[in-house]
C-alpha cells in the first residue's frame, strides 16, 4: 500500500539516515517500526488503565464500596465499547 505523508522538515533526514546507518533497508521499514513501536505504547497504555482499573475494585471491594454487577451485562457493554 502507497500512503503519501507530509512530515515535519526534521523527520525526513532521521529517516534517510536510519536506512544509510544500515540498520534499516529503505524508509518503508523506519515508518513501520515507528508504528509499531506506537502501536505498542497505545496497547501498554490501555493495559495500565485496565490494571489500575482492576486494582481500584479490588480496593473498593476489600472496603465493601464496590456495587453488584451482572457479569454478563458488563461483557455485553464492554464488547459494545470497543
Amino acid at each position: 500500500m502507497t500512503i503519501q505523508l507530509d512530515l515535519a522538515p526534521h523527520q525526513p533526514k532521521f529517516v534517510d539516515a536510519e536506512v544509510r546507518s544500515g540498520r534499516f533497508r529503505n524508509q518503508a521499514e523506519v515508518l513501520s517500526l515507528a508504528i509499531d513501536r506506537m502501536a505498542e505504547r497505545d496497547e501498554a497504555r490501555k493495559l495500565a488503565e485496565l490494571r489500575e482499573t482492576i486494582q481500584i475494585s479490588r480496593d473498593e471491594s476489600e472496603r465493601e464500596e464496590g456495587i453488584e454487577v451482572d457479569p454478563i451485562e458488563m461483557l455485553a457493554r464492554i464488547r459494545k465499547e470497543s
